[in-house]
C-alpha cells in the first residue's frame, strides 16, 4: 500500500468536516494541505495540488499525475462531485465510506494471499536445495568410474551446466516475487519483495558448495 492510500480515507473525511463549516472544496484542500498532518510526502502532494487549483486547474487535474490509482480515483470521484453539486457533503461522506469498504476488501483479499506471500519468499530456498541436489547428483556420475564412462559427464560441463541453472533460478524468483507484489499491493512498483528475494538467493548461492559436498559426502 502507496503513502498516499494509507491516509487518503482520512483525508476526505477531513475534507467533509471542512465543507461542513462551509469551506468550498479547494479551500478545503489547501486547509488539509497545511493545517491537518498525514504524511510528509501527502501534504507534500496536497500542497501540490493547492497550488494547481489556485492556477485555475480542475481538481482532477490537479492530482492526476500521483501513482496511486486509488488516490487518482479518488480525486477524480470529488472532482465530478465539486463540478456537478458545488461538493455537497452528503456526497463525500458517501466516498469516505466507499474508501472504508475499500480498505475492509483489501485486507481479506490480502489475507487470503499470504500463503502467495510465503511462496514468494520459499521460492529461492526451494529451487537452490532442488539445484544443490541435481548437482551433487551430476557431481557423483562424474566421479563414478562406472557411470562417467558411459555418460562422459565432465566438471566442466557440470560448472555450465550450474551457470545455467542459476540464472533461471534468479529469473524465476524475482518474477514470482514481482507477481506477488502485484497480486497483493496492486501496483507495479514493489521492489523490496525483489529485494529481499535477491538477498536471499546471495544468502543461499554462497552456501552452495557448502550444500554440494554434505550432500556429496551423503551420496559417497
Amino acid at each position: 500500500m502507496s503513502d498516499g492510500e494509507k491516509v487518503i480515507q482520512q483525508f476526505v473525511r477531513d475534507l467533509a468536516e471542512y465543507r461542513k463549516i462551509g469551506l468550498s472544496i479547494s479551500e478545503a484542500i489547501r486547509r488539509c494541505a497545511f493545517q491537518n498532518k498525514y504524511s510528509k510526502r501527502f501534504n507534500n502532494f496536497l500542497r501540490l495540488v493547492s497550488g494547481r487549483l489556485q492556477m485555475g486547474h480542475s481538481v482532477y487535474d490537479s492530482a492526476k499525475t500521483h501513482r496511486s490509482w486509488l488516490v487518482r480515483t479518488t480525486f477524480f470521484v470529488l472532482s465530478e462531485i465539486n463540478e456537478s453539486g458545488g461538493g455537497s457533503v452528503q456526497l463525500i461522506e458517501r466516498v469516505v465510506d466507499m474508501l472504508r469498504a475499500h480498505n475492509v476488501a483489501r485486507a481479506e483479499a490480502k489475507s487470503r494471499l499470504t500463503l502467495y506471500q510465503f511462496l514468494a519468499f520459499a521460492t529461492p530456498a526451494i529451487l537452490i536445495v532442488s539445484v544443490a541436489v541435481i548437482l551433487s547428483l551430476l557431481d557423483w556420475v562424474a566421479l563414478s568410474e562406472a557411470s562417467s564412462d558411459i555418460l562422459r559427464i565432465s566438471p566442466a560441463s557440470i560448472g555450465d551446466a550450474a551457470n545455467a541453472i542459476m540464472v533461471v533460478v534468479v529469473e524465476v524468483s524475482c518474477a514470482i516475487a514481482f507477481i506477488v507484489g502485484k497480486m497483493v499491493d496492486r501496483n507495479n512498483v514493489t521492489p523490496w519483495r525483489v529485494g529481499v528475494c535477491a538477498v536471499l538467493l546471495l544468502a543461499l548461492g554462497s552456501l552452495m558448495p557448502v550444500m554440494r559436498a554434505a550432500m556429496r559426502s551423503i551420496l559417497m
